[in-house]
Formats: C-alpha cells, structure tokens, sequence
C-alpha cells in the first residue's frame, strides 16, 4: 500500500502539496502507476521561479515525502509555475516525452531553449523515467 507523507512545514497551499494530491490521485485512480511508484528510490526537487517556491519529493519504495525547498535532490525540474503544470500533461512513450507528440517536441524545444531544466537527468535516468510516468495525467 503507498504512504503519502507531507512534511509538517510543507505549506498547505504551495507546489509541494498539489504534487503530493496530484501523484496520489494519478495512483489511486490508475493501478498501472503503482508499479513504478514502488520502484522509485531517489529526490527530485521542483522549483518554479516565476513563483519562488520549491518542493523536494523523496520517493522511498512505495512511500512519498514531500518537503519544502530543494533538499540534495538527486534530479532537479525548474521551469515556470505553468510550465511545470503542462509537464504532467505531456503524452508519453516508454516513460518519456512522445516525439511523435506535439507535445513532446514542444518540451523538447523548451528543454533546448533552458525554459525548462532537468538537472541529473543524465546521472539518473531510471528515476526520471519513473517519476515521470507516476507524474503523468496523459
């Protein structure tokens, strides 16, 4: 059974508390995503600028914590508040972007132009690819 945990200071209205509702909803209502939320091990810190706030979501095996701020992430998403909203939209293939999408060359462009950046998406691939299918609404 997933655990959701939100960290005492986490501000009931900040970015940390959707995407902890936003993952537990997608769990809950697709059985497919419990699969790779248990394997997740590792801390994925989001920052939106735009909006000064930032989120650290620690995946242990089938449990998530979310904290505030960046707390040594092992990848780390920073683009704008709406920005980071529409990556939970993005159709995927195989866990990552679909190409064949528009949507998907559209964040490929934003990944090339610095709108948005993955920082150890290189060093960590397998935790990307996870967290995003268990982030994905599409």
């Amino acid at each position: 059974m997933p655990e959701f945990i939100a960290a005492p200071d986490l501000p009931d209205d900040g970015l940390g508390a959707m995407l902890l509702a936003m993952i537990r909803q997608n769990i809950e209502e697709r059985p497919d995503k419990l699969e790779p939320f248990d394997k997740l091990k590792g801390r994925v810190a989001i920052v939106a600028p735009d909006s000064e706030v930032s989120a650290t979501l620690v995946f242990m095996k089938g449990t998530l914590t979310v904290v505030p701020g960046v707390q040594s992430p092992d990848l780390t998403v920073t683009a704008d508040s709406m920005e980071i909203l529409g990556l939970s939209s993005v159709p995927l293939r195989m866990g990552l972007p679909d190409l064949f999408r528009p949507e998907g060359r559209d964040l490929l462009s934003k990944l090339k132009s610095g709108e948005v950046r993955i920082d150890g998406m290189f060093t960590h691939p397998l935790l990307l690819t996870r967290m995003t299918k268990v982030l994905s609404v599409a």
